[in-house]
């Protein structure tokens, strides 16, 4: 209802909203629109897409190290195919998620710097293997510069690894250390031998590979970083749950998750 506080009318009185806007009196028409009303499915969707922001975060966090600057849309897409996971994850009819069928693989290849992608200079093809107790990443014999394209001023490139795992199930997560090799450039045709990077496995525990170009160039004082704002290629290399059933006691040591299953 209205109220008059000497001078001016403050409040609703029927139809009409009357306000005090400094030494004016502002009258107004109320609304009539009404409320929405959200069924089911529309609050069903916001909570997956909540918990599919948080467990994006999640990853984002853990794989920084090699995600480095990424473009401005990069937040936004990267929940959009955690969303897109997450829904196909969960069992019909309720709304518990069975990781074992989640879609994960949609995460390969996802390029966290459209403006620099990797697919555009890297061309060899890493190979990824698990088992109990290790991930084991190999890259093949590479022709230079056939199979890793090189900025006109850089020197050398850090060809770097990464990987971590997810317990999902107690949301918890393990960073490992960045493994990588560094290729120096000569400007001219050169063959670069095979290489492997050897990461800890847990079983049952969600599994996200990335890769990075760090190119670097001679200056006066020593050698700098190439990479930046604009050119920072760096993408996912591989996504997968590994086999079996994770051990909580395995895993009460790492870091705490903010995604929360259920």
């Amino acid at each position: 209802m209205g109220k008059f506080d000497g001078k001016f009318l403050r409040g609703t009185v029927g139809d009409v909203v009357f306000k005090k806007v400094r030494d004016e009196q502002i009258v107004q028409g109320k609304t009539k629109k009404k409320k929405i009303k959200q069924t089911q499915n529309t609050k069903n969707a916001s909570t997956t897409f909540g918990k599919a922001s948080n467990l994006a975060a999640d990853i984002r966090v853990a794989l920084s190290p090699t995600i480095g600057q990424y473009d401005s849309m990069m937040i936004s897409r990267f929940t959009g195919e955690t969303t897109q996971v997450l829904n196909a994850a969960i069992v019909p009819g309720t709304k518990v998620f069975d990781f074992s069928i989640a879609p994960f693989n949609r995460f390969n290849g996802f390029e966290f710097n459209n403006t620099s992608p990797v697919r555009d200079r890297f061309f060899a093809q890493p190979s990824v293997t698990a088992s109990n107790n290790a991930i084991k990443i190999a890259v093949p014999e590479m022709q230079i510069p056939q199979e890793l394209r090189f900025p006109s001023s850089a020197k050398k490139c850090v060809l770097a690894f990464q990987v971590a795992l997810f317990d999902l199930k107690n949301k918890r997560y393990l960073v490992q250390d960045v493994q990588y090799i560094e290729i120096k450039y000569k400007y001219k045709p050169e063959v670069i031998p095979p290489a492997e990077f050897s990461f800890d496995a847990e079983a049952g525990c969600l599994c996200i590979i990335t890769l990075t170009l760090q190119y670097i160039t001679e200056t006066f004082s020593g050698n700098s970083v190439i990479n930046n704002k604009s050119f920072n290629p760096a993408a996912i290399l591989k996504a997968f749950m590994l086999p079996g059933v994770v051990s909580a006691s395995n895993t009460k040591r790492w870091k705490r998750m903010s995604f929360k299953a259920n």
